[in-house]
């Protein structure tokens, strides 16, 4: 088989995904869950959101989306919080780091109840989907329905740097595909955009790596960034999520298919109460739309028996 820079992609995003379920569930949940505990933070404080991404998975999983959500949109949540809290400030880097993206976003606006709120200390981080999705939305102002995927790929070029992050290096790969999984790997942390205004296999020895040394370059980065910066929190007494750099030699043991089906909700239109989503469907198929339903993967794979 050849090695192409799609299957390399994925033969990371996977283990940044399993690796990023484990981290989350057994090492992250239990330090917000104390953190609120701390800050005198009731349980019915918590509201519920749309639970998104992989994090359907486990209920550990769903509590812990649930409250970094309201970490984000909640004011009876995140003005109750302790800033004095030995867990606050690793809670305001974990999730202001350039992993996620680029650009802290204000954090103004509740794309799921649909209102304005303060501005919190703990905003989603924008990245070069966000930010291309941004100056379309201020370029077609006053136009129903400003993205497309054509017109988000196409300017696309001018948002994605080299910076360390995973929709960056899908960016690279120049195919939808990967981009729909990223967002939607990174959905808890990645900032949507909001528009105002407008109504396997055994490697044998004909195989051939052909993957580019840019997208090489940036996956031994996203390798080293996951297990050094988020990873390596976990104490080396405790299981700690192990990625490999993909290459021949371990491309035996690599798993290069995308968990599929995948939503991504991309964007969110005050005016309308659309949302703008991104859909890789079971036959790997990306397909768009808007609709003022909340779509997430678990929901549309229970919709459509997949």
């Amino acid at each position: 088989m050849i090695i192409n820079n799609l299957e390399y992609y994925y033969a990371i995003e996977n283990q940044v995904r399993s690796g990023m379920e484990y981290f989350e569930e057994n090492f992250m949940l239990p330090k917000v869950q104390n953190f609120l505990v701390e800050s005198n933070v009731s349980q019915n404080t918590i509201v519920d959101y749309p639970v998104e991404g992989y994090y359907y998975k486990t209920q550990g999983l769903k509590e812990y989306f649930t409250i970094i959500r309201n970490l984000q949109y909640n004011p009876n949540v995140f003005n109750k919080l302790d800033k004095k809290n030995k867990e606050y400030e690793f809670m305001v880097n974990y999730l202001g780091m350039s992993l996620w993206g680029n650009k802290k976003s204000a954090g103004k606006y509740d794309p799921y109840y649909r209102k304005e709120i303060d501005s919190c200390n703990f905003p989603r981080i924008k990245d070069g989907m966000t930010l291309c999705m941004d100056d379309l939305a201020e370029k077609y102002g006053g136009v129903p329905h400003p993205w497309s995927t054509d017109n988000i790929m196409a300017n696309l070029k001018n948002f994605c740097n080299d910076n360390t992050n995973l929709v960056n290096f899908a960016y690279m790969i120049n195919n939808v595909e990967p981009l729909v999984c990223a967002t939607e790997t990174n959905c808890l942390y990645r900032d949507i955009s909001i528009c105002s205004g407008c109504a396997t296999g055994w490697i044998v020895p004909s195989d051939i790596w052909n993957v580019s040394k840019s997208v090489q370059d940036m996956g031994e980065k996203i390798c080293d960034a996951y297990y050094n910066k988020i990873f390596s929190n976990i104490p080396m007494s405790k299981k700690r999520p192990v990625i490999y750099v993909p290459r021949l030699s371990n491309w035996a043991s690599m798993d290069y298919s995308p968990e599929i089906p995948r939503v991504s909700m991309l964007g969110a239109d005050r005016i309308t109460h659309e949302n703008y989503y991104w859909i890789l469907t079971k036959s790997r198929k990306v397909i768009e739309k808007y609709t003022n339903e909340f779509i997430t993967t678990k929901s549309y794979i229970d919709k459509d028996g997949v």
